[in-house]
């Protein structure tokens, strides 16, 4: 299994997770749940993957570990205000937008009633650790 910490100062950020096999998990409504607004979580929690031109929920994204925001709870909204824009949760347009405890910036969270839920990590801000 593997954890994300901060690159910045080691802090753990995630549970521990595994690779994402199998990408037919990803928009399975049998497997991700929803929150109060209706919006669904990008893929289940445990797993993370990297986006590709193919897996990705937007653009920006490719190359950042994706992970379900129930599996990053070493994150935490960043303080500056100009990153947390959003009706009812983080759009993620003015990435990024979660730090970590000591709060260096780890990534993209995606929350608001019209995204998909997830976390993207960036690959320069964290590092992955096993065990």
């Amino acid at each position: 299994m593997t954890r994300f910490v901060c690159v910045s100062c080691g802090s753990r950020l995630t549970t521990a997770v595994k690779t994402l096999t199998d990408t037919d998990r990803l928009f399975d409504h049998d497997s991700v749940s929803f929150d109060e607004t209706g919006a669904t979580a990008y893929l289940p929690e445990g797993v993370y993957f990297v986006a590709t031109e193919t897996t990705n929920p937007r653009e920006y994204d490719v190359g950042n570990f994706i992970v379900n925001i129930q599996s990053a709870p070493g994150t935490v909204m960043s303080h500056n205000h100009s990153r947390t824009a959003g009706c009812c949760g983080l759009d993620g347009l003015d990435d990024p937008n979660v730090v970590c405890e000591n709060g260096h910036e780890v990534g993209t969270q995606r929350s608001d009633c019209w995204t998909l839920h997830y976390v993207a990590f960036h690959p320069e801000l964290v590092e992955m650790v096993e065990g």
